[in-house]
């Protein structure tokens, strides 16, 4: 039986201004049962995209269907901001009039009990993490959107977040900064480019295996490209410039854009190898 995709996006772009586009062509199906990893450089737009999948932006192009109920965790240092209550009863009254209800959920759910009377200033970032998703799972979403939640949590934080995360019923995507986390939670890994998502499937250090073998393949098919760039000037000009001194004009002009453009491209990928070492 085929399942049901929650989100389908087709073609989605985004542009902070006219000269600048975040990303384009972003192609992507989320269904139940994926668990997935999105990750890309500082600045690629990784928070962006989620809004978008859970509606609160509009894309500048392309389309996005959604189906069930989806909840999206931003950022905690962001949200931590808005919240203008003063105790932590005072939010969950703030949210629903069955506020014991989120309660329950959070000791359930992440074996956490707090001090309803504290001040909401108070809690520490994996407090504050937990109780939204609580809240969150008050409204029985099929999907959720996690922006950086593992920020503030120690490692009992992090343990009780990764039992939920397996045992959840439905889908996720997460951004997280913690490789070892990831490994534990999702099976498919999403690489957010300018150019769009590329699926790996598995978790971040199959991905990151993946991803080792694409750049030392481009590095090497660039390699040999620089190289043949070098032979055809220091060998062929001058044979190909008695046959058809037209074609040899364009040949030259072209291995010499080759001889300045690939060692930039080649450390590049270089670079982007070293990198995925070291995370």
């Amino acid at each position: 039986m085929q399942k049901k995709s929650i989100i389908i996006a087709e073609n989605l772009s985004y542009e902070l201004s006219l000269d600048r586009t975040l990303f384009a062509g972003v192609q992507a199906s989320i269904e139940i049962g994926d668990r997935i990893a999105l990750i890309g450089t500082n600045g690629v737009g990784k928070s962006t995209l989620l809004k978008i999948f859970a509606g609160q932006i509009t894309p500048t192009g392309g389309s996005i269907s959604r189906h069930g109920s989806i909840y999206y965790l931003p950022q905690i240092s962001t949200i931590s901001e808005e919240i203008k209550a003063a105790t932590v009863l005072d939010f969950l009254s703030s949210i629903s009039d069955e506020w014991w209800n989120i309660e329950e959920i959070l000791q359930v759910k992440f074996n956490t009990q707090l001090d309803l009377s504290l001040a909401i200033k108070n809690l520490s970032g994996g407090e504050l993490t937990k109780l939204l998703l609580a809240i969150g799972l008050s409204q029985q979403p099929i999907l959720l959107l996690l922006d950086e939640p593992t920020n503030h949590m120690d490692l009992v934080a992090l343990e009780s977040l990764k039992h939920f995360l397996n045992n959840f019923d439905g889908a996720f995507v997460i951004v997280s900064h913690k490789p070892f986390f990831l490994d534990q939670v999702v099976n498919m890994t999403w690489e957010l480019t300018s150019e769009g998502v590329k699926e790996y499937g598995g978790n971040f250090s199959l991905y990151r295996e993946q991803k080792e073998i694409e750049l030392a393949s481009a590095l090497r098919n660039h390699v040999n490209e620089y190289e043949g760039a070098l032979w055809v000037i220091s060998h062929d000009l001058d044979f190909l410039s008695r046959i058809n001194i037209n074609k040899a004009y364009k040949l030259s002009q072209h291995a010499l854009q080759m001889t300045a453009y690939l060692p930039h491209e080649i450390e590049g990928y270089y670079q982007e190898l070293l990198d995925c070492n070291d995370k």
